[in-house]
This record gives structure tokens, C-alpha cells and sequence, in this order.
């Protein structure tokens, strides 16, 4: 058996979806594929990073304890997952003569989900619906979840965390203009699971969720880049109010004339630029950024 997952990258609603906001998540082009075949006894996992090179392998009796392992901190992750998904369908036996074998599409460094995508491959295999508010939390490592939905729906989606769970819509979504879209690479891996820890420690506000909602609302509508553009710029300015950091602009592009906007947690892996001219992008490989994708080739359409 083949299932596939997405990766993602959130445009909208960082740091807020946790407290009820909405979200706009792009699915990539770029996912993870999931073999399972018969095996022998216990279960036999074997990680291929996108250039096809083993970056992980690790081997569980039929009792479901590790009997070796090349990465003990991703062993007991996927230990713990199993112990979820176990918990939530009974039926679930990973133990029981596996071969997992997984193909990552992206560098792992990228930050489009190599753990969402296998989260999402691993619910698929073991048949869990992930509707429920806290099978999606506990999954999900106390995160939202939407990088999960994402891959299982191998789509992009608005998403929204309700009192009575997860709700979301399947979205086609593309810039009118996608070739003056470039998501960049930062040259720097931020850890998502630091960034909210560190964000549930601020206080916390409903007042700006219809706003985001709001500018959801318009992009989705939009046909203008220029549009698009200085709505993304309020979202950042609101994101900045709420988590007390300055948007990656005036940081770091104070003298560029155009919209940057960080992507999911701030600080690390992609953001977007509009890039209306030619010589827009080479404005950002002057400075060294030089792993630069257009929507065209960064975005499922």
C-alpha cells in the first residue's frame, strides 16, 4: 500500500489559529510518500530524505519496544504517535510484520512538514479520523493541526479551531499573478514547537480574529496582486501587535518597496515576496538567499 501527503505553508492566521483564528494553508507540490509492505516480525521503518539518502531508520519487536535506532528522539516522536493513534483505533497494530519506507520530496531543512506529512501518512495508515479537536491536539503535538489537514487532504484549506473541533473547507487557491509571487527561503530552520511555547506564554486576545478572518476573506475574493499585497501587509502588522516582534520587512528589507510576509513561525524557513519586476528577485540573492521558488513552483494548484 502507497498514501501520499502534502506539504504546507500557512499564509495566514501564524500564531492566532490556536486562540480560534482563521488560517489560509497552501498545499506545496512538494509532500512525502508512505510504503507498507509485509515484514517479517515487529516493524521496520526506513526514512529517505529527498535526495534518497537514508536519514533514518529505526526496528520495533512485536511487543512494540525499539530494538535499535538511528535517531532515539525520532523513535520515541513516532512511539508516541503510535501510542495515540493506537488509542484512538484500537484496531491499529503497527507491530504486527511492517515495512514502513518513506520519500521525502523536500530538503528536511525546507520547513513544508516533514513531521506534518508523516503524521498525516501515519493517521491514514491507521484509519483515524482527526475531526476530534483533541485527537487532532495530541497528533499534532499540541499544535492546530492544520499542517496535518493539509497533508491528509493534500489540498489547500481555510481552517478553524472551534470549541466543537477542527473545521475546514477545501480551497483552489492561486495569486492572479503567480509568477510575481516568490517564496524564499530565510537560511535559517525555526522550530515551530519553540515559537508556540513561547507565543503561549504572551497574553492572548480574540479582538484581531475577525479581522484576520476579514482579510481572508478579501484575498480569497481578490483579483489583484496589488490587493493581495497590502493585505498581507495589515495581517503582518497585526501578527507583529500580537506577538511582540517586528515584521521580517522593516527588519530585515526596510529599503525594498514591495510586500514580505513571514510564513507560519517567525523568525525561520520561507517567506513570501512580491515580485512584480524582473529584477525584484535578484534583489534577494544579492543579499544570499538563493533557495527561491515562484507560486507556480512552490504552490498545488
Amino acid at each position: 500500500m502507497t498514501n501520499y501527503a502534502s506539504g504546507k505553508l500557512m499564509l495566514t492566521g501564524e500564531y492566532l489559529v490556536l486562540n480560534g483564528a482563521e488560517t489560509i494553508a497552501l498545499a506545496t507540490k512538494f509532500g512525502q510518500t508512505m510504503h507498507i509492505e509485509s515484514h517479517g516480525e515487529g516493524l521496520l521503518w526506513q526514512a529517505n530524505d529527498n535526495e534518497g539518502n537514508l536519514w533514518f531508520q529505526a526496528e520495533w519487536n512485536e511487543q512494540g519496544e525499539v530494538i535499535n535506532t538511528t535517531d532515539p528522539e525520532v523513535s520515541e516522536r513516532l512511539n508516541d504517535l503510535f501510542a495515540i493513534l493506537m488509542s484512538i483505533n484500537p484496531e491499529f497494530e503497527p507491530f504486527n510484520g511492517n515495512k514502513i519506507t518513506t520519500d521525502l520530496e523536500f530538503p528536511l531543512d525546507w520547513g513544508l512538514g516533514s513531521s506534518s506529512t508523516n503524521d498525516g501518512l501515519l493517521c491514514s495508515w491507521a484509519d483515524v479520523d482527526i475531526s476530534d479537536k483533541g485527537d487532532l491536539s495530541q497528533i499534532s503535538g499540541g499544535g492546530s493541526g492544520y499542517d496535518i489537514v493539509v497533508a491528509i487532504e493534500k489540498s489547500s484549506i481555510t481552517f478553524q479551531l472551534e470549541d466543537e473541533g477542527p473545521e475546514w473547507q477545501t480551497i483552489s487557491f492561486s495569486f492572479p499573478t503567480p509568477g510575481h509571487w516568490h517564496f524564499i527561503h530565510s537560511n535559517v530552520k525555526q522550530s515551530t514547537a519553540e515559537e508556540i511555547e513561547r507565543y503561549n506564554q504572551l497574553e492572548h486576545s480574540e479582538d484581531y480574529n475577525e479581522q484576520i478572518k476579514d482579510i481572508n476573506a478579501q484575498i480569497l475574493a481578490s483579483t489583484s496582486d496589488e490587493e493581495i499585497a497590502d493585505l498581507l501587509t495589515q495581517h503582518e502588522d497585526i501578527i507583529s501587535q500580537c506577538i511582540g516582534l517586528p515584521p521580517i520587512k522593516s527588519e530585515l528589507f526596510s529599503d525594498y518597496p514591495y510586500c514580505v510576509k513571514s510564513l507560519g513561525a517567525w523568525g525561520g524557513d520561507f517567506f513570501l515576496a512580491y515580485t512584480p519586476n524582473s529584477e525584484d528577485v535578484q534583489y534577494f540573492q544579492n543579499k544570499g538567499y538563493n533557495t527561491i521558488l515562484s507560486s507556480n513552483d512552490m504552490i498545488k494548484s
